[in-house]
């Protein structure tokens, strides 16, 4: 649910015979090292003393599996012993155990209140997923202004998460007066941070000109860098700027790669676009099956677009049978949901399919609702 800031590459290494530290440097020493089996050991004598930061050190050892294999109990029993001495960020790696259920019980509640202990301490992360549990009602009920709140105290503090969270209340209008300008600020701070939503976000207002002045290229390279870090809304994006040619020179083979991409996470925006390619021959030739395939995915997936498409392949009989009545109950799904070349074809349907058919359509639209 929430990440640690404090996350270290996993290494497992054997203890090493037992070993005196003269003072807490050799210990730190070890650390750097990377000898990790050491430094559990030379740790040890001052975590037990009431040492916070030997104490922290140990619990990230065992958190991370540094040394030994990974112990969550022992990490949450460390960070609890360092939290009592005033260490901060102990407490926000306390949340983490319990609202990752890492060692104990999931307890959001208990969660939220260490957060609480950080935030109040300054401390960005837990301001940042404090503001979470409050805009989501996590552990506690659904306050905006709160989370709001929190949220801006961690973004201010530059916490690229929370900025990019920041951006999405400007967008929506939560909590706060909606206000583009405001939020395309806070998603470029973000963004410059390298959070891949807020990339993709800053590509969008730069592509409609919103904050900024309207320009392609910038929105192709946001694209470009959130698409790479493999968010399915940037690869969707950077896909039509390839296929239409926006900020960059069209590449329709660009565009297939990219919308195979965010396919493979799921995206129906690439899936019908994908199969409008195959549909229009923009691949170097028509596949008709391809399309067919796609556009049945993406309309079975709810989405008005490929609905109104699968219905004309119907209708035409282009890459299945000829069918009026199946192209009639697609297009009434599309229309349903308000799209407009849904709604002009489904009038020019009516005016074709007989009693019969209809009632046959109407005997599929009625399945579809049960089902869903």
């Amino acid at each position: 649910m929430f990440k640690t800031i404090l996350m270290m590459t996993a290494l497992h290494l054997s203890l090493a015979e037992p070993i005196q530290a003269q003072t807490i440097g050799d210990a730190q020493m070890a650390f750097n090292k990377k000898d990790y089996g050491t430094a559990l050991q030379l740790y040890q004598p001052f975590a037990e003393a009431g040492d916070s930061i030997a104490q922290h050190r140990m619990a990230l050892m065992y958190f991370n599996g540094l040394g030994r294999p990974k112990d969550f109990q022992q990490s949450l029993y460390w960070f609890t012993k360092a939290a009592d001495n005033g260490l901060l960020t102990a407490n926000y790696n306390i949340g983490l155990h319990y609202a990752n259920g890492y060692g104990v019980a999931v307890d959001l509640a208990k969660a939220l209140s260490y957060y609480l202990k950080d935030a109040e301490k300054g401390l960005a992360s837990a301001q940042s997923n404090l503001g979470q549990m409050y805009e989501n009602g996590l552990g506690t009920e659904i306050d905006i202004a709160k989370a709001l709140y929190w949220t801006r105290k961690a973004a201010e503090q530059g916490l690229a998460a929370a900025q990019h969270n920041l951006s999405t209340f400007y967008i929506n209008g939560k909590g706060v007066e909606k206000n583009l300008e405001q939020a395309a600020i806070w998603a470029s701070k973000a963004a410059q941070q390298g959070e891949a939503k807020a990339q993709n976000n800053l590509g969008n207002f730069y592509a409609d000109g919103i904050g900024f002045a309207k320009d392609d290229t910038q929105a192709f390279n946001w694209f470009s860098k959130s698409a790479d870090q493999g968010f399915i809304d940037a690869q969707s994006n950077l896909a039509s700027f390839y296929e239409l040619g926006r900020g960059v020179n069209k590449n329709i083979s660009q565009a297939i790669l990219w919308h195979r991409r965010a396919l493979q996470q799921g995206s129906v925006v690439s899936m019908h676009r994908l199969a409008a390619i195959y549909l229009d021959g923009r691949a170097g030739q028509k596949d008709l099956p391809q399309a067919f395939d796609l556009f049945s995915r993406a309309a079975n997936a709810g989405y008005p677009p490929s609905q109104t498409n699968l219905a004309t392949m119907y209708a035409r009989g282009e890459g299945v049978k000829s069918d009026i009545v199946k192209a009639y109950f697609w297009f009434t799904l599309a229309a349903e949901k308000n799209d407009a070349q849904a709604i002009e074809s489904l009038a020019i349907a009516e005016k074709l399919i007989t009693k019969k058919q209809r009632a046959e359509a109407q005997v599929l639209l009625s399945n579809s609702k049960k089902v869903n």
